[in-house]
């Protein structure tokens, strides 16, 4: 009896562990348009809400001997804090629905998102988390809008793996309300670009045709418009 109680408790010690070690995650809002966004977050900053369905928001390609694969989503969801007057990025979550991949064939689609590759079943989502943003510097600035570059620093979590990330060379501009922008969204914009590769065994992602007809790393090319207006209240939606 003692021993069994002492495999409990260590079951249960390990599962506590593991839930600790996870994350927490912003929770999706009823819309499933945007996220709830964290009072401790929203304090930071001017907030700018992603906006999907508006334009490619991810493109990935996997360049393999065998074979190429392109793909892409625009039902991101997420936000991005900025400081007040629009000159850095001080926290951020975004959520890419891993069934939201398409590479153009609906069953390698399937595949993709199944058991065996990036289980959406389990992992629904593939999440990056900002914390803070390094190096920035004015790149351009005009009466219209001022964009800056630096290193987004934060966590992508992918197949349950969460592991840190520092994006390097990311520019995001800041653009005020104006007829200019109006055909775009409501609200201030903000649009962020950035590139990452991802390396699948970093995530635990294994399969055997990785090497011949999937790339062993994923090269990613982010593209996000954002806005002060929610997408639950913007035009149209």
């Amino acid at each position: 009896m003692r021993l069994k109680a002492l495999q409990t408790i260590g079951i249960i010690g390990l599962a506590a562990a593991i839930a600790a070690a996870a994350p927490p995650f912003a929770k999706t809002a009823d819309s499933g348009k945007s996220l709830i966004i964290p009072a401790d977050h929203s304090a930071k900053g001017v907030v700018y809400h992603a906006l999907p369905a508006r334009s490619r928001q991810i493109y990935f390609e996997s360049n393999a001997p065998l074979e190429d694969i392109k793909g892409q989503s625009n039902q991101v969801i997420g936000y991005a804090i900025a400081t007040r007057g629009g000159t850095n990025l001080v926290a951020g979550e975004w959520h890419l629905p891993v069934k939201s991949m398409k590479t153009g064939i609906d069953l390698r689609d399937e595949h993709l998102a199944g058991s065996d590759w990036l289980n959406a079943k389990e992992h629904p989502n593939i999440v990056f988390q900002l914390t803070k943003t390094e190096g920035v510097s004015l790149v351009k600035e005009t009466d219209n809008f001022s964009t800056y570059e630096g290193t987004l620093v934060g966590e992508i979590t992918l197949h349950g793996v969460t592991r840190p990330v520092r994006l390097e060379k990311a520019r995001f501009t800041f653009m005020p309300a104006s007829d200019r922008t109006a055909g775009v969204a409501k609200g201030d914009l903000l649009a962020i670009r950035t590139k990452m590769s991802v390396r699948l065994a970093d995530f635990n992602v294994s399969h055997p045709v990785i090497g011949d007809k999937v790339a062993e790393t994923v090269e990613i090319d982010v593209s996000l418009i954002h806005a002060t207006i929610a997408p639950e209240r913007q035009p149209g939606r």
